[in-house]
């Protein structure tokens, strides 16, 4: 399935969906709060920015890294049967850059994006994740967001007007938010009764 794909609807409601720890399980994703310290208190970054691998090295280990999202989260069969039953209409938004695509077209294989996923799309052109997420939601008309970041989270909930729905972690779940969720099943099921009540 090509990576950029795009068709629309007025009659269904626009749910966007992250890839990694959202639509994927993926056990690395508690290391967000680790990494952000890291990143804050001993590389004095800002926190916002993520790094994008330019070296043929440093993409290997993107590529390895990103290998952990390793089997399709629990919830992703909810997607297709709201989307048979005309309530929503899926996009896939990943940040992840193009030295991943090979592994992003896997992902899709996986979970049969091409059958009912109204629209894939990949930061093929290594936007910073931020910025390529909140165009995406914007150009498409996202109405809910599925993210797991807190950082992007925070990001969109302020940058766009779409409800941004938090996947949170254990080490993360202390942060004041809502709506949060601790899965992708939790929160298909937010969204749904959303759309079953509208």
């Amino acid at each position: 399935m090509p990576s950029q794909t795009k068709t629309s609807s007025n009659q269904k409601i626009k749910v966007g969906f992250d890839l990694d720890g959202v639509l994927f399980f993926n056990p690395l994703r508690v290391m967000r709060g680790v990494v952000e310290f890291a990143k804050k208190n001993a590389l004095h970054q800002n926190t916002m920015n993520f790094y994008i691998p330019k070296t043929a090295i440093e993409q290997i280990a993107w590529r390895l890294i990103h290998m952990s999202s390793i089997k399709p989260a629990d919830g992703w069969t909810q997607i297709r049967k709201l989307t048979d039953e005309n309530l929503i209409e899926p996009y896939l938004i990943t940040a992840r850059f193009k030295c991943l695509q090979n592994d992003f077209d896997r992902c899709l294989k996986a979970i049969k994006a091409e059958e009912y996923f109204a629209g894939c799309y990949q930061n093929l052109e290594d936007v910073q994740p931020h910025l390529f997420k909140e165009k995406m939601i914007k150009d498409l008309g996202i109405e809910y967001f599925i993210e797991d970041n807190w950082n992007i989270v925070s990001h969109l909930s302020k940058a766009t007007s779409a409800q941004v729905l938090w996947i949170t972690n254990v080490l993360d779940s202390a942060i004041q938010y809502e709506p949060k969720f601790n899965n992708l099943e939790e929160a298909i099921k937010h969204v749904e009764n959303k759309v079953r009540s509208s």
